[in-house]
């Protein structure tokens, strides 16, 4: 049944390919023979040349059948080559923020340690000013002290170079009015005596004259 359903199908393909003169011919007998000989020649023909057609797309099957198990082994290698660098991104990106959150904590704890120093220099500069200042105001309360000492002793020293300025003037002139006033006694005692001297003098030349 198959083959006289190919059979009509290639007559009448055949039939419909056919000048239209040859079609009025084939109802005559003899053209007839010849003509289902030739049918049968063409099927065989067409039969064989499915029959390529078909080993040639089962090998194009069979080849893109294997060139889809090629490729379909190559997506799957695809995949877990795409999972394994997933993961591996992954990673990597996972112990990249883990290198930044501890980079970035590291620096948090050196910005707080350098803080810390800071105000503890700031404190102790402070500190070093304050006690410096505080230096330099003993020392300037002390000098001023020990000059106003100074000054006092100064000034105490200078009433009594005074006093013993006056005291020695007073000294001096006690001692010259001492020894003016003995000057003169010691005069009137050599006038005194010197009266005396003439005196006796003329009374002994008034002796021998007598």
């Amino acid at each position: 049944m198959g083959g006289e359903g190919v059979i009509v199908v290639c007559d009448l393909c055949w039939v419909h390919t056919m000048p239209r003169s040859v079609r009025k011919d084939q109802q005559k007998p003899a053209w007839h023979v010849s003509y289902i000989r030739l049918l049968g020649q063409g099927y065989q023909e067409t039969r064989h040349e499915m029959v390529k057609k078909d080993r040639a797309m089962k090998g194009f099957e069979d080849s893109a059948a294997e060139t889809f198990r090629e490729a379909q082994h190559e997506i799957r290698h695809l995949k877990g080559t795409i999972t394994v660098l997933r993961d591996e991104l992954e990673a990597q990106a996972f112990e990249k923020a883990r290198a930044v959150q501890e980079a970035v904590l590291t620096s948090n704890d050196e910005i707080q340690q350098l803080r810390q120093t800071a105000i503890a220099l700031r404190a102790e500069l402070e500190a070093l000013q304050f006690e410096h200042a505080q230096a330099v105001q003993e020392a300037a309360s002390t000098h001023l002290d020990e000059t106003q000492q100074l000054k006092h002793t100064i000034s105490a020293l200078r009433e009594e170079l005074v006093a013993q300025t006056f005291e020695h003037l007073q000294t001096i002139q006690d001692l010259s009015n001492a020894s003016r006033d003995e000057i003169g006694q010691l005069q009137q005692t050599i006038v005194a005596l010197r009266e005396k001297l003439i005196r006796h003098g003329a009374g002994v030349r008034e002796d021998g004259h007598g």
